[in-house]
């Protein structure tokens, strides 16, 4: 995988980089300002900076597994979709299926969900009923319409 990263000019590194905020000013998408962003971003990481910066071409190899854990170490969904998961902070803040039981949007989708799923029952039910009555008659003749079927000739 390859990108463009900032280093600082004078320490020959990478910089850290302070993507994204709603509520602040120095976040790179934010405020579009790379010197606030890695200033701040440094800042945090308690990196040095010298506050002089450019761009630099990189490269980025990733092992054959593509960083998935083997089996015996992977996560399943509920060790992040429930109440005290992996990501209950990230919970609080956006909109995550299964952090909350009694989760209006959860209700609702679930209740949704099985609304199609009678819906699509139902309807395979009614099918199955009109198809029965349209061969149970009792007419094996076929028609001339349709030349496929049982004693029509198709000349119509």
């Amino acid at each position: 995988m390859t990108g463009r990263q900032a280093y600082d000019t004078e320490l020959m590194k990478l910089l850290h980089n302070h993507v994204y905020g709603p509520d602040t000013t120095t976040a790179r998408w934010t405020n579009f300002d790379w010197g606030k962003s890695l200033k701040a971003a440094m800042d945090y990481v308690g990196e040095p900076y010298s506050g002089k910066f450019d761009f630099v071409d990189t490269r980025m190899y990733w092992p054959i597994t593509h960083m998935v854990a083997p089996k015996d170490q992977a996560l399943g969904c509920a060790d992040c979709h429930r109440e005290n998961g992996r990501l209950a902070a990230l919970a609080s803040t956006v909109y995550m299926p299964g952090t909350n039981p009694n989760n209006l949007v959860d209700w609702l989708g679930a209740a949704m969900l099985a609304a199609v799923f009678l819906g699509i029952v139902g309807h395979a039910g009614l099918r199955a009923v009109a198809a029965s009555g349209r061969h149970g008659d009792g007419d094996d003749q076929g028609t001339a319409s349709n030349p496929h079927s049982q004693g029509g000739n198709g000349h119509g």
